[in-house]
């Protein structure tokens, strides 16, 4: 990937905007502090600072001195964090468009766009699975009332 720039202003808003978006602060996030939002916070700011071409450890000195292991684990924390939540997808494209890095086709827009594009086709997927189980629910019921309709005229007949 090509190496992209970020200046020290730019990690600066990055930090205050994360903090904002997952509701904590700077410091919090610079602290030992293990809370789910405050990790999260972190994660975005890892992901970022690693896809503008920080490395591992410049990115733990940045986030309360972490060891390089640690901003791994934040990183792969954030890539299924942001597949299975909401709220973290929603943040995390959020904390892109207001620091204006998702624009003009930045190689992190096209990774959110490619994202996106394979949570629309499981989606899709899905909806195709739950069309199907619907027709197949619907020929059972149909099935069952039949019977029923049969079980009562016999029932009927039984009883004159």
């Amino acid at each position: 990937m090509k190496k992209l720039t970020l200046s020290k202003e730019k990690v600066n808003e990055l930090l205050q905007l994360s903090a904002e978006i997952n509701k904590t602060s700077v410091k919090r996030m610079l602290s030992k502090d293990r809370t789910r939002f405050v990790h999260e916070a972190r994660c975005m700011v890892a992901i970022v600072l690693r896809r503008y071409g920080w490395t591992l450890q410049a990115i733990g000195d940045l986030l309360g001195n972490r060891n390089h292991a640690s901003i791994l684990n934040a990183i792969n924390h954030h890539e299924e964090t942001y597949q299975t939540f909401d709220y973290y997808e929603q943040g995390f494209d959020e904390l892109l468009y207001r620091l204006g890095i998702a624009t003009n086709n930045t190689a992190l827009e096209n990774d959110v766009l490619e994202k996106k594009a394979s949570k629309i086709e499981k989606l899709q997927e899905q909806l195709s699975r739950a069309k199907h189980e619907n027709i197949s629910l619907r020929h059972k019921l149909d099935k069952i009332k039949r019977n029923s309709e049969n079980l009562t005229l016999n029932l009927s007949s039984l009883c004159n």
